[in-house]
Parts: structure tokens; C-alpha cells; sequence
């Protein structure tokens, strides 16, 4: 945001009045008289520009005064000003340089104003009043000085993970009294084996807010206890500060989650808005949540906030939901609020922040909705919803649209990122949501944020999603093959018991040797087998064949098989493996994100047939500067896995060796990271912060 902005309406007017010489003239905010009796009427006219100055508290804005010969007038004109503000508050200072001007006939002379703020100056508009003085004239002009700021809100404030576990939570910065521009955000993070990221930056709009994601990771071998993670919000000249309360526990501490949609919502003056309130318990909570809920400012006759349902219970790991009403009326003054829901049992406690928009019902708009509003999707299947966007109060133009899941799993695709609506109308949109991802998508609750935006108009709506497991559900672990039999490790994802009855085995030609009438190992629910025999050639000679004669009578290492398995539900499950010529170890940089400068966590799969443990590191920059870790204790990563690795450098890295000088990590640089694991194989990575 630039130190200040202002309109140059005037401009063009004090041109044209500065070339009209003795004729009589009005200029903004300073009428001149009528011409007097006297031939020769002399005045002079002041005139600032800008006479609307919007300045950030700590700055300083300044409006040029441009003083006017009027019909031959000359002679010296003292300046001064003065600023409306409430007693006892840090209001803005105003001073003018020079302060007494020199003005000759049919001539222009100027002076400058200055508003100075602080830090601690209350948002506001100011009256500053502008005095003129020369001998028996005394003209005065007002300029008006707008102190905008924003406001930056964790939602949640506070969360509470166990080792090896991760969550996505948000920020949001709000505009406040007109404020509009970029802000960037720092985070500090003094702990080892604790990522954290965040979206850099974010541009906000006047009356607006925006909002970005929080990620946090905690490492298998973080730290026990409570910690406090400080986020700084910076534009221009002013910063502002919130604390993420993070504690880290070896069991699930039992909590609560309070979540509102939409996050924000426009609400036509007269109308009533609704925002939706939903409670999920954590590591068994159960207990009465009392909440409350207001609008920020609260002012006379403005929005009113009333909870439907003020206390609701939850019993161990399920949800509940209440509602807010925002009520408004046709006085209410239009303009942009916050609204805060509280939830509180016993010393737990949970606030969450979200804005709407108090518009004049005349005002064009457009609303956002899904239908079905919720999605419950069984793990290794996909669903689709339907996004209605609907022109309000005779709306017209194109909307830009956009989703993303917290925290992350299922895959999300938007048929269209922008729709066009004509006054009246509406758009539909499909958003489909995949969960049978390469990775498999956990069971569990999910948040489906869609936002909709224009220049100056935002929406945003979530649609909760759970991923449920079915009956039941098989997953190969593993698979050891030997010249006429692989042995399989089956885990049973589901909910009920698997029983196996039939298998058959095919190579890559198609050729086939199958069984039928098999009495498998029956798998329980949240159970795995580790030796489930599958026998073919001379080894089965219950099986039969199909295809080449003599094609496919052993297994082959090198080659790729396929499986099936059919279970007594006739559910039929289909797998492939790898006979390997050797042992190997292969690995893939899945994602990556810095902490700080000297802070990287790499998010590593292992693809390869064994366990790999990391022993070493070096990290070199584009210079070919390196730092080196040779007595690294990294992690163990199984095959088919994924786990963070935690790559410090400079300060953070004591133990490391430096060859060449020392550096930090630079947003926009890239660095190449080489690990070296315990069979002194090594993998080399690029990444950019």
C-alpha cells in the first residue's frame, strides 16, 4: 500500500481558474465573494491537492496548497491548520512549510501540508482545516484524511497435534475503513522438526478480505509441549502480529473444532443472513459447547447477531451444528462488519472470525451455492457436486471461481474457473472430488472451500465432505515372490471381515493360472494378513490355465504381474507386483516447504523394495556454495511410505561444514539438495522457495 492515495478531481479546475486572471471565481470547499463596488476587486484563493488524503497509521500523507493571485493581489499570506479528532486520542499531527508565503500579483505561490500519523492512530476520517490569513482577507479549506488499517485473524488460534500428524488451518486479513493493497506474511518457527507454511502474500480489496492457508507438519521426533508460532502481516507501514498456540502431544488430546460457512456472505439491507455453524469433537471430546456470537463494530442500529442454538453436545468424534442469524433492517448502515462465533466447555475454548457486507438492496450482487450443500464419498470412488451462481439485484459480469480442500486428500476439478452472468441469471458449474487418488485419501472429515469473486465483490462457501470406508475394503502391502508361488501382506481397510475365495494370477501377455473354490484367509476389519500363499504351475495343481502353452510357468524377476482377488461378497480386487531382479531403492520428492531460512522440510516417498535410512545431506546454492551434514540421523522411510526430512542449514545447523560462503534460503532461488542414505546411494532434489 503507498503511503497515501487521493482523488485529483481539482486538478483540472485549478488550471483553468489560475489562467483567468481578476475574473471571479468558486473553488472547492472556498467560495469567493461576489465582486464589490470596487473596479478592482483583489483576493486571493487557496486550493489543496488533493483535499482527500488516505494514510496508513505510521505514515504521513500531504496534500499541496497552491495559493492564487485574484485581480492583482499581492502581499504576504500566513498559513496554519488544525485537525478535528477526539480528546485523549493518538490523533494525526498536521503541520504546513513554509508557513507564511510571498505572493505577487497575478502570480502562484504553494506551501505543503502534512499529516503525520502513529501507529496507534484509530482508524478513522479526519476534518483538517485549512486558514489563509493576509491583511483584512482570512479563507479557509477543508481536506479530509482517511487512516485506514487492516486486521489479521488465525482461524483456529490454537491447535493441538500429536506427533507424526499434520493440519491446515487458515488466516485471514481483513480491509478496515478503506484499506486496500498487498500483504505479505513472516512466520517464526524456533522448532526443530515442526514445518510450517503459508501462502506469501495476498492482495485485499477496500471493504474486503482475504484469506490464505496454514500448514503445519509435526515431525515423529518434535518436541512435547505448548509453543507459540508468531505470524506477521506486513504492507507499507504497517505490521501487525497473531499467535498460533501450537501443542504438540504423543497422544490425542480431546478438543474441539468450531468451523462457520460461509466465511464471509453479502446481505442486502432489510434481509436476513445466514451463517452455518459446525462442531466436530477430536480424540473422543465429548461435553456441552456454549456459544456466543456478535458483530464487530456494534453500533447503533446496525446488524444484530443471534444464535439459534446455543449450546450443543457432542459425544465422542461426531459433529454438531448450529446457526447464525445476522439480521439487518432498512436503516441499517450499509458497509462492511465482522462477525465472531465463540464456543467454550469448561477451559476449552475456540473463536472464529468472519466478515459480511451490508449492502443497499438496490446494489447488484451475486450469490454462491452447491447442491447437494454436503458430499459423503466411500474411500476409492469419486462424487460431484453442483456450484449454482445466481445474479442478485440485477447483477451482470464475470465471476472468477475457485476451491481447494483442507486438510489435503481428496483431488479437486472445476469444470470452469470463470462464468459470465447476465442480470437475473444464473450459472452452473461442476466440481468434481476424487478420492481414489494414487495416494489413498484417509477416512475422515473434509472441508471443500469454493470462492467467488470479482473486482469488488467476494463469496466463499464450504462444503464438508466425509470420506467413509466401505464394508470392506483390501489393500496389498506387500508381495515376495518365489518361482511358483508369491506370498501377499493384505490389509483390510474396511469396516466388516473379507473372507477369500478365489485368485487368479496373469502375466503381461494375458496368460492366466486361476483358482477357484479357494478357502482364504478371512481378513477382520482394520486388520492385515502377512501370509496369504498363492500357489501356480506345479505348485497349484488345483488351478487351471488359459492362454499359451508353456508361456507362463514360473515367475520371472523383472517382470510384472497382476492379481485378483475375489472375496466372499464377490468383490472383486485387483492388485499388481513387481518380482524384482535386485534390491533397490528409489525416491520421490513429493512436496516441500520452508519454515524459515535456514528451515526445509522435505516430504520424501520411498518407491523402492527396502527401507532406506538417510545418513548425510549437503545443500548447495546456485553459486555452488554447500553446506554439509555428514552425521546426519535422518529418518527410515519404509517402502511405499512417506516421511518428513528435515534440512537445516546456517544457524540452525551447528554441526554443518560450509565450503564457500555462507547463505540462507531466498524466496525465488533454487538450491539442490543431495541425501545420502545408508547404502551410500545418493538422490539429488531441486526445489525453489
Amino acid at each position: 500500500m503507498t503511503p497515501s492515495k487521493y482523488s485529483l478531481a481539482a486538478s483540472s479546475l485549478v488550471l483553468l481558474i489560475l489562467t483567468v486572471g481578476a475574473t471571479t471565481a468558486g473553488f472547492p470547499n472556498n467560495p469567493v465573494a461576489s465582486p464589490s463596488s470596487s473596479p478592482h476587486p483583489r483576493d486571493f484563493a487557496v486550493i489543496p491537492i488533493p483535499n482527500q488524503l488516505v494514510v496508513d497509521p505510521g505514515s504521513a500523507g500531504s496534500s499541496n496548497l497552491t495559493l492564487a493571485s485574484i485581480g492583482g493581489f499581492a502581499g504576504t499570506i500566513s498559513l496554519s491548520a488544525t485537525i478535528s479528532a477526539p480528546n485523549g486520542t493518538a490523533a494525526p499531527t498536521v503541520s504546513v512549510t513554509p508557513s507564511s508565503v510571498r505572493l505577487k500579483a497575478g502570480a502562484n505561490a504553494s506551501s505543503t501540508l502534512t499529516v503525520l500519523t502513529q501507529s496507534t492512530t484509530p482508524i478513522g476520517t479526519y476534518t483538517v482545516t485549512i486558514v489563509a490569513k493576509a491583511s483584512k482577507i482570512i479563507h479557509t479549506a477543508l481536506v479530509t484524511a482517511t487512516v485506514s488499517d487492516f486486521a489479521l485473524t488465525l482461524q483456529p488460534s490454537s491447535e493441538a497435534l500429536v506427533l507424526g500428524s499434520s493440519r491446515t488451518s487458515f488466516y485471514t486479513v481483513t480491509s478496515l475503513n478503506g484499506f486496500t493493497g498487498t500483504v505479505t506474511m513472516g512466520a517464526s518457527n524456533p522448532l526443530v522438526n515442526v514445518g510450517v507454511g503459508f501462502q506469501s502474500q495476498v492482495t485485499v480489496a477496500s471493504g474486503g478480505n482475504a484469506s490464505g492457508p496454514i500448514f503445519v507438519n509435526v515431525g515423529n521426533t518434535a518436541p512435547l509441549g505448548t509453543f507459540q508460532i508468531v505470524f506477521t502481516a506486513t504492507s507499507g507501514s504497517i505490521t501487525h502480529m497473531a499467535t498460533l498456540t501450537l501443542t504438540i502431544t504423543s497422544a490425542p488430546v480431546p478438543d474441539f473444532t468450531l468451523m462457520t460457512s460461509p466465511v464471509s456472505l453479502t446481505i442486502p439491507d432489510g434481509s436476513t443472513g445466514f451463517v452455518n455453524i459446525t462442531l466436530s469433537s477430536i480424540a473422543g471430546f465429548t461435553g456441552n459447547v456454549t456459544l456466543t456470537g456478535s458483530v464487530i463494530p456494534a453500533i447503533s442500529g446496525g446488524p444484530v447477531a443471534v444464535i439459534t442454538r446455543t449450546s450443543v453436545f457432542l459425544s465422542p468424534n461426531v459433529t454438531g451444528t448450529s446457526l447464525l442469524e445476522i439480521f439487518t433492517n432498512s436503516a441499517t448502515p450499509t458497509g462492511f462488519y465482522n462477525y465472531t462465533v465463540s464456543g467454550m466447555s469448561g477451559s476449552v475454548f475456540h473463536q472464529v472470525f468472519g466478515s459480511f457486507t451490508v449492502a443497499s438492496s438496490t446494489t447488484g450482487d451475486f450469490t454462491v451455492s452447491a447442491n447437494p450443500s454436503s458430499l459423503t464419498i466411500p474411500q476409492g470412488s469419486q462424487d460431484r457436486d453442483f456450484l449454482d451462481i445466481t445474479s442478485t439485484s440485477g447483477f451482470s459480469g464475470t465471476v472468477n471461481l475457485a476451491a481447494f480442500v483442507a486438510p489435503p486428500g481428496p483431488f479437486l476439478v472445476l469444470a470452469n474457473n470463470q462464468v459470465t452472468l447476465a442480470p437475473g441469471g444464473t450459472a452452473q458449474v461442476v466440481l468434481a472430488v476424487f478420492v481414489n487418488t494414487t495416494v489413498p485419501v484417509p477416512a475422515g472429515r473434509y472441508n471443500i472451500t469454493v470462492t467467488g469473486s470479482t473486482s469488488s465483490l467476494f463469496h466463499q462457501i464450504i462444503i464438508p465432505v466425509t470420506v467413509t470406508v466401505p464394508l470392506e475394503n483390501l489393500v496389498l502391502v506387500s508381495a515376495s515372490f518365489q518361482p511358483t508361488n508369491i506370498t501377499l501382506q493384505v490389509q483390510n481397510t474396511g469396516s466388516t471381515s473379507a473372507g477369500l475365495v478365489a485368485y487368479s494370477v496373469q502375466d503381461k501377455a494375458g496368460d492366466t493360472w486361476q483358482r477357484t473354490g479357494w478357502s482364504g484367509p478371512t481378513i477382520g476389519p482394520n486388520s492385515t494378513a502377512s501370509s496369504i500363499l498363492l500357489t501356480i504351475g506345479v505348485s497349484c495343481p488345483s488351478c487351471s490355465y488359459t492362454g499359451t502353452p508353456g508361456a507362463f510357468n514360473q515367475f520371472i524377476p523383472g517382470n510384472v504381474y497382476t492379481i485378483f482377488l475375489t472375496s466372499a461378497r464377490n468383490i472383486l480386487y485387483k492388485f499388481t507386483a513387481t518380482y524384482p531382479s535386485t534390491t533397490r531403492e528409489g525416491l520421490l520428492l513429493e512436496s516441500y516447504t520452508f519454515t524459515s531460512g535456514t528451515n526445509l522440510t522435505l516430504f520424501i516417498r520411498n518407491l523402492g523394495n527396502i527401507s532406506v535410512t538417510f545418513t548425510s545431506y549437503y545443500v548447495k546454492d546456485s553459486s555452488g556454495n554447500q553446506y554439509a551434514l555428514t552425521t546426519w540421523a535422518g529418518p527410515t522411510i519404509n517402502p511405499n511410505n512417506t516421511a518428513p526430512a528435515v534440512i537445516l542449514i546456517g544457524s540452525s545447523c551447528p554441526a554443518c561444514t560450509l565450503v564457500g560462503t555462507a547463505f540462507t534460503f531466498t524466496p525465488g532461488f533454487s538450491y539442490t539438495i543431495v541425501i545420502v542414505t545408508a547404502r551410500n546411494n545418493q538422490f539429488s532434489f531441486t526445489v525453489i522457495r
